[in-house]
C-alpha cells in the first residue's frame, strides 16, 4: 500500500512541475495580432498579423485575410496579390518597400502568408500586380497596417 501511495505522489508532484512549467512559458498561447485596414476598393476584406520572434534574431510575421476578392477583380491587368514590407526609418532616409511574396487567395476568399524579416517596426501591406514577382509595388495599398515589436 505505502508503495502505490508513493507512486501516486510521484506522479502528482510530477503533473504539478510540468503543468507549473507550461504556465511560466506560456505554452499554447497564441502571438498578439493586429488588425489590416482594407481600402474602399476590397471593403469586405479583413487581415491580421502576427509577429513572434524567430531563429536568429528575425521575426516570423504570419498573415492571415478573408473576404478577398480575386485580385483581377479589383485592379486591371493584375494577376496576384503581393505583400510588401518597408521597414520603418531609423533615420531621415526613407526606406523601399520589399516584397515578402504572393497572397495566394483560395476559392472562399480566403489566404495566408508566412514569412520572416530581421525587422523589428515596419509597415505591411498588400497591392494587387501583375506579376507576383514584383520589384517594386505599382498597385493600390489594399490592406495595410504598421508593425512595432
Amino acid at each position: 500500500m505505502s508503495r502505490i501511495k508513493t507512486t501516486m505522489f510521484a506522479c502528482a508532484a510530477a503533473a504539478a512541475v510540468y503543468f507549473s512549467a507550461c504556465s511560466q512559458l506560456n505554452l499554447g498561447s497564441k502571438p498578439p495580432t493586429a488588425a489590416l485596414q482594407a481600402s474602399p476598393k476590397v471593403p469586405a476584406a479583413e487581415g491580421t498579423v502576427s509577429v513572434q520572434d524567430g531563429d536568429n534574431g528575425n521575426y516570423k510575421v504570419a498573415l492571415n485575410v478573408k473576404h478577398m476578392a480575386p485580385p483581377e477583380k479589383v485592379a486591371t491587368g493584375a494577376s496576384s496579390y503581393v505583400v510588401w514590407l518597408r521597414p520603418l526609418a531609423t533615420d531621415n532616409k526613407s526606406q523601399a518597400a520589399q516584397n515578402m511574396g504572393a497572397l495566394t487567395v483560395n476559392k472562399d476568399l480566403e489566404g495566408n502568408l508566412t514569412t520572416v524579416t530581421p525587422y523589428r517596426q515596419f509597415d505591411l501591406f498588400v497591392t494587387a500586380e501583375p506579376v507576383p514577382n514584383s520589384t517594386a509595388p505599382t498597385g493600390e495599398q489594399l490592406l495595410t497596417t504598421t508593425v512595432r515589436k
